[in-house]
């Protein structure tokens, strides 16, 4: 954080926009390295968050019209979801590495209660320096 004049500390986080977090979620697919910056990992999971409730309501649609469609509908909300599989943990990976920590943390979700210190990780801001994953997220260009 940067001091102002007025005595308060202003973030140095430059946020991105919706379209440059989805589209930077898709081209880094798998990319483990690097850092990512909080709005970009927000921006992403409310995207999802909307394909999901969006899909849910076309599955029980469909599947209240007929059986043979929910049952396709259904599929394709399967496939979808494994789709962003490895995309969301890389991105969760390199959110870790913007507060400083390792990704190994993710696993941390496996035990009790243990999302709950990945959703405050999340939620941290990014080390403003350099650390050992990378620069900060916000001087690395879209790719």
């Amino acid at each position: 954080m940067e001091e102002r004049a007025d005595g308060l500390r202003a973030s140095l986080e430059v946020p991105v926009s919706p379209v440059e977090a989805v589209s930077s979620f898709f081209a880094r697919y798998a990319d483990f390295g690097g850092r990512s910056r909080r709005s970009e990992y927000w921006w992403v999971q409310l995207a999802l968050a909307v394909v999901y409730v969006v899909a849910a309501v076309l599955v029980s649609v469909l599947g209240a019209v007929s059986d043979t469609l929910g049952t396709a509908a259904s599929a394709l909300l399967a496939l979808v979801a494994l789709a962003v599989v490895v995309p969301s943990y890389a991105l969760l990976w390199r959110r870790l590495h913007d507060t400083g920590r390792s990704g190994w943390w993710f696993l941390l979700g496996l035990v009790p209660f243990g999302g709950i210190v990945l959703l405050v990780f999340c939620c941290l801001e990014g080390q403003p320096v350099a650390n050992r994953f990378g620069p900060p997220a916000r001087a690395l260009s879209h790719r």
